[in-house]
C-alpha cells in the first residue's frame, strides 16, 4: 500500500524551539498532548513541538465524514484499533485533521490551521495519511487501501526506516563534492517515493541532475523522470478524474478506447504509461475476467515506476490478479484430474 506523492506539494514546516534538556527518544514530556490519555491530537503545532523535544515522528490523518465511508473504514480497520495505536505511538505522535463538508462544525482556529495543512499535505482524495519527521517534513503518504493493523504497522515502519536511511545519506553528502556528492544524494533519495522526492527534496533532486549533467554517472535520466512526473501531476489528476468515472460506471469498452487514445497522446511519458497500463489491467481483471492478461499489465505498470504515488495501488491489484491466476490454475488442474478420473472409470 505502498500509494501517493506524486505531486507539487509539501513545504517544510518551520521547526519549533526544542527544550534545553532533551528527553529520552520515544518519551513525550510530562504534561504534553501525548500524555493526556488521548492518542489523537488536533493541534498540529503544539504536537510538532512535542515531537521535536521527544525525538518522535508525526503521523497525520486527514479525515472527513463525507468520503463514501472510507474514513470510517480506515478507522474501523486501522486507526481506531488499539493494536495499531499502541504500537505506532512508540515512534509517532498522532494528529487528526478533520475536514467536514460543513466547516462551521470546526472551531475557527482549527479551520485556519487545517486549511494551511491541507495545502502543505495535499491529496486528491480522503482519507489521507502522511508520515513526517519531527519538524513536519513528509517522507511518505498514502490514502485508503484495505489493510490490517499489522500491515499498516509494517508499512509505517518500512517508511520510517527509509527516512532514517535518507537522512543519514544526506548528511554524508554534505561532506562530498562533485559527482561523489550527486551519488551520495541519490543514495539518500532512492529509498523514498518519487512524489516525496519531487515535493520535499526538490533542491537535492535538481542538484543531482545538474551534477550529472552529462548522464555519465547514470543519475540524470532517473531523476529527470521524477521531475517530469511531478510537472505532469495536474494532467494526471485530470486524467484520473475523467477515466475513474468510466471505471466506476463499468463502461469497459469506452474506458479501453480512451486508454488507447491517451496512450497515443502521451508516448514515452512514464506517468501516463503507468496509469494507463494500470487501467488496462483493471479492464482485463474487472471487466473481462482475464486475470492472466491483467497480471502482465500490472507487472509492467509497476516496473515503470515502482516508487510512484500509484505504485502501491498497482501492486495491490497485481496481488489480486496473481491470486486469481493461481485459483484459475487450481480449478483447471482439478477439472483435469476429474476428467482423467472419469475416463479411467469409464474404461472399467
Amino acid at each position: 500500500m505502498h500509494f501517493v506523492s506524486l505531486l507539487v506539494f509539501w513545504l517544510l514546516v518551520a521547526p519549533g524551539s526544542a527544550s534545553a534538556q532533551q528527553p529520552k527518544p520515544g518519551t513525550p514530556p510530562a504534561g504534553s498532548p501525548a500524555t493526556s490519555g488521548e492518542k489523537w491530537q488536533s493541534d498540529f503545532e503544539a504536537t510538532r513541538q512535542v515531537a521535536v523535544a521527544a525525538k518522535l515522528h508525526l503521523l497525520l490523518a486527514f479525515t472527513t465524514a463525507d468520503s463514501a465511508g472510507l474514513c470510517a473504514k480506515l478507522d474501523a480497520e486501522v486507526l481506531g484499533v488499539p493494536e495499531f495505536l499502541n504500537e505506532v505511538s512508540k515512534n509517532y505522535l498522532l494528529v487528526r485533521i478533520d475536514l467536514p463538508a460543513d466547516e462551521s462544525q470546526v472551531p475557527a482556529a482549527l479551520r485556519q490551521q487545517n486549511a494551511k495543512l491541507r495545502t502543505k499535505y495535499p491529496s486528491h482524495r480522503l482519507p489521507a495519511i502522511w508520515l513526517c519527521d519531527s519538524y513536519g517534513r513528509a517522507y511518505a503518504g498514502t490514502s485508503y487501501v484495505p489493510a490490517t493493523p499489522k500491515a499498516m504497522l509494517a508499512w509505517v515502519e518500512d517508511r520510517r526506516q527509509a527516512s532514517i536511511a535518507a537522512t543519514a545519506a544526506l548528511q554524508k553528502a554534505s561532506t562530498c563534492r562533485g559527482i561523489e556528492r550527486a551519488q551520495a544524494l541519490a543514495e539518500g533519495l532512492q529509498t523514498l517515493d518519487d512524489a516525496i522526492v519531487a515535493a520535499n527534496y526538490h533542491k537535492e533532486l535538481m542538484e543531482i541532475i545538474q551534477l550529472d549533467a552529462s548522464g555519465a554517472a547514470g543519475l540524470k535520466t532517473r531523476f529527470d523522470a521524477i521531475a517530469r512526473d511531478a510537472a505532469a501531476r495536474p494532467m494526471l489528476v485530470r486524467m484520473q478524474t475523467e477515466l475513474q468515472a468510466l471505471r466506476e460506471q463499468k463502461q469497459w469498452d469506452e474506458l479501453e478506447a480512451r486508454v488507447e487514445k491517451e496512450l497515443g497522446a502521451h508516448p514515452g511519458e512514464r506517468w501516463a504509461e503507468q496509469y494507463l497500463s494500470f487501467l488496462k489491467g483493471t479492464c482485463r481483471l474487472e471487466g473481462r475476467q482475464d486475470c492472466a492478461a491483467a497480471l502482465s499489465l500490472f507487472e509492467s505498470a509497476l516496473k515503470l515506476a515502482p516508487r510512484s504515488e500509484l505504485a502501491p495501488e498497482v501492486d495491490r491489484m497485481r496481488q489480486v490478479a496473481a491470486a486469481a491466476v493461481e485459483q484459475q490454475k487450481a480449478r483447471e488442474e482439478a477439472e483435469r484430474k476429474a476428467a482423467e478420473e472419469a475416463k479411467r472409470r469409464k474404461k472399467k
